[in-house]
């Protein structure tokens, strides 16, 4: 095959030679060619020869324009910006589609038209409403072309064919390289170059093109798995100088993949420190420049203002890495402030504080910065002005680049550049509206960092063109892949998309399309894998029905390149730990009231990285109550309802006096009167949760009301200080009613999901109720569930009737799950299992050794200290907050 493709381009080569144009498909291309024309010259001996003419077709009509044009063409990124602002200018259009995508899909719309050669009808009345904005934006489009002296992108080709029809020099050779198909765009240029005498050739031609490679097909389980058997046949059948090509028609979705997986198979030793950069494979697509962290660094600074702002975009600007030169700790500190006090909002000015030397002198340029960019200004000035920001806050200022993030750097100016470059097309414009343009143009630049040449290729479908390998690996090659599901404009109406056969238009041209493709693509190398996920996003595949008659691949077992799964990779053995004592200096110290048991039953570790490292998550912020701020408003509404009430029988004479509801509501204004509430929260707020918390108490009430037992309310919030195992809780018991008849039942106040399964274990999960009964002698224990619509008891009595829905201890289930042991007995048991929690802790037992039950790992699920025990990939949420720490 590769004896055919010398052949193939030793002719394009001798044209090349003779002075003739090589227009090509894509850049891409145009790379390949040149090089590969500029090595046979080297090959055959010489040491200098003109410089071949190899360029994109789109480019040389561009050029053409530019040399004979009689009117400056608005192309690229300004032709884009006032399309934007025709549209957004539209008082039809307002508010009539969301605004991110449809200036976008509107212009390719444009762009079609004039490519295809459609008309819109006349009469708006067969129009749909996309179409009718469409013709209303081309007009005002046009008008504002012509009022700024140009003309548009799409309108050069059909000019550039009346040029050469009108006789501008033209090359006396063009050959056409790398299509599949012609727009009718191209075919009419094309076409009057033929009709001037200029002589025309497709490359590769029928004649160049080998007979199909030998292809196979491999099931996959899923797209990780397809792209890891794809890095492992590469390291198998790989050769120095072999050229392998990995295709995929959707790139953009397995390209993270490809990149995490083919470095973890193919550059191993990547993960070691000071491993030198050399990536062993090239992938066409790069990705939206705003994802560079360089970029967005950038970006995050130049979106502060002066006033207030989201407290975790100010964070993440004022500790960037790429700010040196600032103690990062300060705004540590500071996010840690404004995280605890629920605030989502902050300043540049109440971030200075937290700042000395150099720091509050770069944050004092800032201000200073800001409080001069009232005005509004021209691009270009206000390009100027972001760099001049940039180098007064120290970004990048000392720094040592990575070759990476040089082209970074270089990609951004060039951004800037074309921000600078539309000041005819915008106008002034303000700080606020300059950066958010110019976010927008990051955002739709595409960048990918150039590394040298590889024989391993990721290519897209199209990429691929004109192109020839040893070995082609195509992914994602399912039955919606090729052909692709047809995506018709929605500006342009489909029975005229259909009529010109406009890519994307219908199922029947998509078919055609990949026809064509396919054919190539068996044509470009001897040996052709195609595989596909069975499941993809939840649905099940075939493969292409291109390949479906294709001979199934057995891969075997393909072993893995990975450093951790190589066999002779010997790791330390690091030296086991072993219990950590608590001292008698750390005893006196510990804080955690119940929670040092609850978190010892949850996990050893979490209890020692919790009460001994103090080790604790970032709290989290929201535009609501935390969820433990609600929890303490509930605790203390009980507590003034309780101190006030005192008994079953005055909560009776409440509620049939009519007076329970006013009550409730007094109680609840007063709870929520010291509530922090993030500062964009208005009263209305406030007022909503007054009528949450009051509903939420009046269905309390109602529960209580239906208990069989009168009863008298002895304390609230009672601090207790109990000996458990040596280990001295400190805590805050809820609530302990008397009841009549005799006995007491303590009660602890819960706004989650509390579980009492597990008391019956050595390791009980919720302990505080245990806690509490040790040494009182209760009749009952009980959490208090308040949750809208789901109040309830949940616990255990030791009479019947004390509490609704829960039976007598005797007659319960419990009683059997806890193998017959009576009253006592079973707080015996209780008594037991925390003096044995107790004694871990105080013994240093620390292993990571989580709680979680059958069906149940709430151990796990909730923990926040995933990241430190690495027991597991993530972290969950934490508790409701409402545990009785001291």
């Amino acid at each position: 095959m590769f004896l055919m493709y010398t052949k193939a381009f030793e002719k394009l080569a001798a044209a090349l030679s003779r002075g003739a144009s090589v227009l090509t498909v894509n850049a891409r291309l145009t790379r390949h060619l040149a090089s590969e024309y500029d090595l046979a010259m080297k090959r055959s001996g010489k040491t200098a020869w003109p410089t071949a003419t190899v360029m994109p077709f789109n480019s040389w009509v561009s050029e053409i324009w530019e040399e004979h044009g009689s009117t400056p063409a608005l192309s690229g990124l300004r032709a884009r910006v006032l399309w934007e602002r025709v549209v957004a200018a539209d008082p039809k259009a307002s508010g009539s589609w969301p605004s991110s995508g449809v200036a976008r899909a509107s212009f390719e719309a444009m762009r079609l038209m004039s490519e295809y050669g459609m008309e819109l009808p006349r009469e708006d009345i067969y129009l749909t409403e996309e179409a009718k904005a469409l013709k209303r934006w081309s007009d005002s489009y046009a008008a504002e072309l012509k009022t700024l002296g140009y003309i548009g992108e799409a309108q050069i080709a059909s000019q550039v064919k009346r040029l050469i029809e009108r006789g501008v020099p033209i090359p006396s050779e063009v050959i056409l390289a790398g299509f599949d198909e012609l727009s009718p765009a191209v075919s009419s240029i094309a076409g009057a170059l033929a009709r001037r005498g200029s002589a025309s050739a497709f490359w590769p031609g029928i004649a160049d093109m080998p007979p199909a490679g030998e292809a196979g097909i491999i099931n996959c389980h899923g797209e990780e798995d397809e792209v890891v058997r794809a890095a492992r046949w590469i390291r198998a059948v790989y050769r120095p100088g072999k050229r392998i090509a990995v295709i995929v028609p959707d790139l953009e979705q397995y390209r993270k993949a490809i990149i995490r997986e083919f470095t973890a198979e193919l550059s191993p030793g990547e993960v070691l420190p000071e491993a030198e950069d050399k990536p062993v494979f090239n992938i066409s697509l790069g990705a939206p420049l705003s994802e560079e962290p360089l970029v967005g660094s950038a970006l995050d600074i130049l979106s502060i203002g002066d006033g207030k702002e989201k407290a975790s975009l100010l964070i993440q600007a004022l500790s960037s890495p790429f700010l040196p030169g600032v103690d990062s700790f300060s705004f540590s500190k500071l996010d840690l402030k404004l995280r605890n006090e629920n605030k989502t909002e902050a300043s540049l000015f109440e971030s200075r504080a937290f700042l000395q030397g150099e720091g509050a002198l770069r944050l004092g340029e800032w201000l200073a910065w800001l409080k001069a960019a009232g005005k509004k200004q021209p691009p270009s000035a206000w390009a100027k002005a972001f760099t001049d920001l940039l180098g007064r806050v120290g970004w990048l200022k000392g720094m040592k680049l990575s070759s990476g993030e040089y082209q970074t750097l270089g990609a951004w100016n060039k951004a800037l550049e074309g921000f600078a470059c539309l000041d005819d097309v915008l106008g002034k414009v303000s700080r606020g509206e300059a950066v958010s343009r110019l976010a927008s143009i990051v955002r739709e630049t595409i960048h990918q960092v150039e590394t040298p040449d590889a024989d391993i290729q990721v290519l897209g479908l199209l990429e691929a063109t004109g192109l020839w390998f040893d070995h082609i690996r195509v992914l994602g090659c399912h039955e919606y892949a090729l052909p692709s599901e047809p995506s018709p404009n929605p500006f342009i109406p489909l029975n005229i998309q259909a009529a010109k056969g406009v890519p994307h238009s219908t199922s029947e041209r998509e078919l055609e399309f990949a026809r064509a493709v396919t054919k190539r693509l068996l044509s470009s190398a001897p040996s052709i894998a195609v595989s596909w996920p069975a499941v993809l996003d939840d649905r099940e595949l075939r493969v292409s029905p291109f390949f479906r008659e294709c001979a199934v691949i057995d891969e075997g077992g393909l072993p893995s390149s990975r450093l951790l799964d190589m066999p002779q990779t010997v790791l330390e053995e690091a030296p086991q730990d072993g219990p950590l004592p608590v001292s008698d200096e750390e005893r006196a110290a510990l804080r955690g009231g119940t929670a040092i048991l609850k978190n010892q039953s949850i996990c050893p570790f979490r209890a020692f990285a919790m009460h001994r490292l103090h080790a604790a998550p970032l709290p989290e912020t929201a535009l609501d109550l935390k969820p433990e701020t609600r929890g303490s408003i509930l605790h203390e509404a009980m507590k003034l309802f309780w101190e006030d009430v005192r008994d079953s029988g005055r909560l009776k004479e409440l509620k049939e006096s009519g007076g329970l509801g006013k009550y409730v509501e007094s109680i609840a204004s007063k709870a929520l009167e010291g509530a922090k509430v993030p500062s964009p929260l208005s009263k209305r707020f406030i007022e909503l949760e007054r009528q949450r918390l009051s509903t939420l108490l009046i269905d309390w009430a109602e529960l209580e009301l239906k208990r069989g037992v009168g009863f008298r309310v002895k304390t609230v919030e009672l601090e207790k200080e109990l000996q458990v195992g040596g280990l001295v809780i400190k805590g805050r018991v809820d609530r302990i009613d008397e009841l009549d008849g005799g006995g007491e039942l303590i009660i602890d106040y819960k706004t989650g999901s509390p579980k009492t399964k597990d008391w019956l274990t050595k390791r009980p999960m919720e302990p505080q109720l245990l806690v509490y009964s040790m040494g009182s002698g209760p009749s009952a224990v009980s959490f208090a569930r308040v949750v809208p619509g789901e109040c309830r008891f949940l616990g255990i009595t030791r009479e019947e009737k004390t509490l609704p829905g829960i039976k007598s201890y005797d007659s319960d289930r419990f009683k059997t799950d806890a193998g017959g042991l009576d009253w006592e007995g079973l707080m015996s048991f209780w008594k037991e299992a925390l003096e044995g929690l107790a004694a871990d802790f105080l013994a240093g037992v620390c292993a990571v050794d989580p709680n979680n039950l059958p069906n149940d790992d709430r151990a796990c699920r909730y923990c926040e200290l995933a990241l430190l025990c690495r027991v597991s990939d993530g972290a969950g949420a934490g508790d409701e907050g409402d545990d009785d720490f001291d």
